[in-house]
């Protein structure tokens, strides 16, 4: 999949390469790391709050827990999950269901 960019007069338009939105699911293989289940259950808690949107000192606040070592799972779980950022180390563990669902809301729970 990869954008490219053409000239068309004074304006730049992008051009999509990949599988079209409507091909569904099937339109992108995503081969699952052969280490997912080794996820520790404090690497999983913490993209849990991650995928919430909190961030590395909020999350350590909630789980008693430095923001130095929740930064460290987290490096941890993106280097099990093949992911670039903790962003992308979320979508990867969602796609695989390895994660809970999350609520993000203003009532979201503070245990």
């Amino acid at each position: 999949m990869v954008a490219t960019t053409k000239a068309s007069g004074h304006a730049s338009s992008w051009v999509w390469s990949g599988p079209s939105a409507d091909a569904g699911e099937d339109a992108v293989d995503v081969e699952m790391p052969a280490n997912l289940q080794s996820l520790s259950d404090r690497e999983r808690e913490c993209l849990t709050h991650v995928a919430a949107g909190l961030t590395n000192k909020e999350i350590g606040a909630r789980l008693q827990l430095s923001s130095r070592t929740v930064e460290i799972h987290i490096l941890h779980a993106c280097k099990q999950l093949q992911a670039r950022t903790r962003v992308h180390a979320v979508a990867v563990a969602l796609r695989h269901k390895l994660l809970d669902a999350v609520d993000s809301g203003p009532n979201a729970d503070k245990s």
